[in-house]
Order: structure tokens, then sequence, then C-alpha cells
């Protein structure tokens, strides 16, 4: 076998969602002489969607050895923090996210998350409007690809029941028909 076989093994098992053969495939790449970059990064998806949270955080943190500004391993890093309900990394990545890009909308639900379940009310407010500031939410893909965890589920879940929560972000009646 070789790196480029490997990963596209890992590839095609991680879009069938056989996360486990996928992190093997991703593993023999790498061994094989993948770009670290490239090979972590894939790797540290599949953990991440494995709920492998520790192993997906060191994937994601070896990518950052090779770039410092590695935006998606500082993005998944932060989603992997939220999930394994690390809040206060949660923040510290998603805020180096957005500050390389403002534009990464579920960065700011993420981080919007992460404030809520530490009772920050202010700035999950504010997190929330820049969300939705910068591009639309969709909520069932936001959930699909990120909460990997029950409790980022539930998270989810009431910060977006937007009509039941006493900090809910003021929104337009028109953004509000939108999340439901």
């Amino acid at each position: 076998m070789n790196a480029l076989h490997d990963f596209l093994t890992g590839q095609k098992s991680f879009l069938q969602g056989d996360y486990r053969k996928s992190i093997a495939s991703f593993s023999a790449a790498l061994e094989h002489g993948l770009q670290p970059e490239k090979g972590y990064l894939a790797l540290g998806m599949a953990h991440l969607k494995n709920a492998d949270f520790d192993e997906a955080v060191e994937d994601f943190s070896h990518v950052l050895e090779f770039d410092h500004d590695a935006e998606l391993a500082l993005f998944y890093r932060g989603i992997t923090h939220l999930n394994h309900a690390e809040l206060q990394e949660t923040i510290a990545d998603l805020t180096m996210v957005l500050d390389l890009n403002p534009e990464r909308s579920e960065a700011w639900v993420a981080r919007s998350l992460a404030h809520r379940a530490l009772h920050h009310d202010k700035e999950a407010q504010e997190d929330m409007k820049q969300a939705l500031g910068h591009a639309g939410i969709e909520v069932e893909e936001f959930m699909r690809n990120f909460a990997i965890s029950p409790q980022v589920y539930k998270w989810a879940m009431t910060l977006f029941d937007v009509q039941d929560e006493p900090w809910a972000v003021k929104l337009g009646e028109e953004i509000r028909k939108s999340w439901h």
C-alpha cells in the first residue's frame, strides 16, 4: 500500500460513516508518508465523528505544530473541545478562528453555545447576532455536523429554541420564523 491509496480509502470510509475504518486508513497513510497537515486533519475529523475527543484534539494540535494559523484545525479543535465540554478551550480556539475568518458562522454559533453553557448570556447573544449577520445558519446542518455529544445537542437545542429562553437574542420575527 501507499500513502495516497490509504488516504483515499480513509476518505471513502469517512464518507460512508465508517469512522473506525477511516481512522485506520488515515493512520496508515501517515505511517506511509502522507503530509502531516493533511493526514492529521483528516484523522482528527474521523476521531471527532467517532467521539474520540482526546485523540481528535491531539490530531488537530499536530496540524497546528506545522501551521499555527491553520483555520480548519483550530475550528475543529474548538468543536472537539465543545463536544468534550472543555468550554474555556472552546472559546479560546474559536476566538482565534474568528480572528482569522469572521465569516465562519458555525464558529460564532459554537462559541455562543460555549458562552451559553458558562452562563455568559451577553456574550452568547452577541455571538449569535454575529452568526446571523455573517451568513445563514441551517440549524439541522449545524446539529448534524457538529453536535457529536449528547451535551452539545442539548445545549444547541436550548440555544435554538429562542421562544422559550429568557436570555434569547432579540431577533426580528422574520429570523425567528426561519429557525422553526
